[in-house]
């Protein structure tokens, strides 16, 4: 559980960001906040292809209450692979942001195909 009280403590410590990394690294964790709710789901465009692979909600951490959301990368046209994961956390009592974090191997990852 000190994993997840960690996390809980980082959307008091991180600096919000609002706009969300592309391309992050292996070992990255930042909190994404926002203002409007039609920038919610914005922290989903990081520049990779993810497979949500599961959920943990509201686990008691503290004073309150952690959601997780699990995902894993896709490394081809049609593979995933668990080398390279994101995981979501969010707090009911912070309704405007999302710690997010990036554990594995990056270069394992296949990258979205940009359209312009």
């Amino acid at each position: 559980m000190a994993d997840a009280e960690a996390i809980y403590d980082q959307f008091e410590s991180l600096p919000a960001c609002s706009v969300p990394v592309n391309l992050p690294k292996g070992g990255t964790t930042y909190l994404y906040a926002w203002n409007e709710d039609t920038k919610k789901s914005d922290w989903r465009a990081d520049g990779y292809r993810w497979r949500q692979n599961g959920n943990c909600n509201d686990r008691k951490c503290k004073d309150g209450f952690l959601s997780r959301k699990y995902f894993k990368v896709f490394d081809g046209p049609k593979s995933i692979s668990g080398e390279f994961t994101r995981t979501a956390y969010t707090r009911p009592d912070k309704p405007n942001s999302v710690v997010i974090e990036y554990k594995g191997n990056e270069l394992i990852a296949g990258k979205k195909c940009q359209l312009f």
